[in-house]
């Protein structure tokens, strides 16, 4: 019994760490826009679909952007946080950090 437990236990985990939005089936076709630094050996735009309920975190570790150079996310030119969830239709901008002075 105890091996069950723990199996099942496993199970369960797993399943809460796994996104309920990519059981959906469902796609949403969003565009993304990657500034400065993030478009070497990438793209400048790129319009294509996504599971529903792909959130800006998803696109940056989609891409690989690291994020302690991710400065300013936009979401349909609106300021946006990494959690935020997107919608058919979207622009997203991804901008890096800007240094200087």
């Amino acid at each position: 019994m105890g091996k069950f437990r723990q199996t099942h236990e496993t199970v369960i985990l797993l399943l809460k760490a796994v996104s309920i939005r990519n059981f959906s089936g469902k796609s949403m076709r969003l565009t993304v826009q990657l500034h400065g630094v993030f478009r070497r050996n990438r793209f400048k735009e790129e319009t294509a679909d996504y599971p529903a309920g792909t959130c800006v975190q998803d696109l940056v570790v989609k891409f690989a952007i690291p994020e302690e150079l991710l400065g300013i996310i936009l979401i349909n030119e609106v300021h946006a946080r990494a959690e935020d969830h997107l919608a058919d239709g979207d622009v997203v901008a991804l901008l890096p950090i800007l240094e200087g002075g």
